[in-house]
C-alpha cells in the first residue's frame, strides 16, 4: 500500500473513486474537497467555493451513476454543489434549503440514487434527511432535525431499486428505518 499526502492533513470525512476514471480519487476533508488523479500519489484541492481560502469542510462527495461526470459534494455552512463536469465547475445545489439552517449546518452525506435519474437524498445536521427529485434545485424535508444538542442525522443509505426504503443512521448510535 503507498501513502500519498493531503496538503495540511486534514481529518478524511468521505472518500469516493470515481466509477469511470478509476485512478482518480475524491476526499472529503476539514481542509476542503480533494482530488488525485494518480491513484492517490498526488492531492489537490478542489476551489468548489468560490472567494474562500481555505476551503471549507467537505463532508460527502460522490457521482451519479446514470452520469458519472456529475459529480455532487456537501459543505459545512454552505450546503450542496454539483458538477457535470467532474469537477472542474462547481455550482450551488441547495435550492430551496433554508438558508439560515444551511450557513449553519454541515452537509453529512449525499446519495445520488442509482435507479431514478436526478434522484437525491442528503442528510443536514441543522435540517434533517432531505430529497430532491430534480437534481438539486428543489428540497423536500423527509425528517426534522432529531435533537440539536445531542443526536442528530449522520448517515443514510437507500434501496437500490426502491428510493421509498430508507435507514438512517445517528450520532448517538440509532438507526431509524422508514
Amino acid at each position: 500500500m503507498s501513502k500519498g499526502t493531503i496538503p495540511g492533513n486534514p481529518a478524511i470525512h468521505s472518500l469516493f473513486q470515481h466509477p469511470d476514471a478509476v485512478q482518480s480519487f475524491y476526499l472529503g476533508t476539514d481542509g476542503g474537497l480533494f482530488v488525485t488523479r494518480d491513484a492517490g500519489i498526488t492531492w489537490q484541492v478542489m476551489p468548489v467555493i468560490p472567494d474562500k481560502s481555505p476551503q471549507p469542510a467537505c463532508k460527502s462527495v460522490t457521482a451519479d451513476t446514470w452520469n458519472p461526470l456529475l459529480l455532487y459534494a456537501g459543505f459545512t455552512g454552505h450546503g450542496v454543489f454539483g458538477s457535470t463536469n467532474a469537477g472542474a465547475t462547481w455550482v450551488s445545489l441547495s435550492g430551496n434549503l433554508d438558508p439560515a439552517a444551511t450557513t449553519k449546518s454541515s452537509v453529512e452525506d449525499i446519495i445520488a440514487h442509482p435507479s431514478r435519474p436526478d434522484l437525491l437524498f442528503a442528510v443536514v445536521s441543522a435540517i434533517g434527511a432531505v430529497r430532491s427529485t430534480d437534481g438539486g434545485s428543489s428540497w423536500l424535508t423527509l425528517t426534522g432535525q432529531f435533537d440539536p444538542g445531542a443526536t442528530t442525522i449522520e448517515r443514510m443509505i437507500v434501496h437500490p431499486e426502491n428510493p421509498e426504503l430508507c435507514c438512517i443512521g445517528t450520532g448517538g448510535g440509532d438507526i431509524y428505518r422508514t
